[in-house]
């Protein structure tokens, strides 16, 4: 699972429905359900329910939902901090050397 996948969960709890989802994601619905399919594999328990109008995520799924975010919130604070350091040298270089 990567942030792409993170970035999927978070959408489809958002939207609760694949077609809308992926259009928010530029994707296709196949390509989609295929990378939902994949995540399934991966974690070998069912993420989504398909229903007539939407999806409804199983407890698994929304336990993964929750993990998606928390990942995310805490990826983006790591990189705005890492970001507004700056490529800038920082901090103090400490030189010891022989009087010969």
């Amino acid at each position: 699972m990567d942030t792409k996948d993170c970035t999927i969960l978070k959408t489809l709890a958002e939207e609760n429905n694949i077609t809308y989802a992926a259009r928010r994601l530029f994707m296709t619905q196949p390509a989609l359900s295929e990378r939902i399919k994949k995540l399934e594999k991966e974690f070998n328990c069912p993420i989504i329910n398909r229903q007539a109008r939407g999806i409804e995520f199983t407890y698994q799924g929304h336990r993964l939902v929750r993990y998606a975010e928390d990942l995310l919130n805490s990826y983006t604070s790591v990189r705005q901090e890492l970001l507004a350091m700056g490529s800038e040298p920082r901090g103090t270089l400490n030189l010891g050397c022989s009087n010969v």
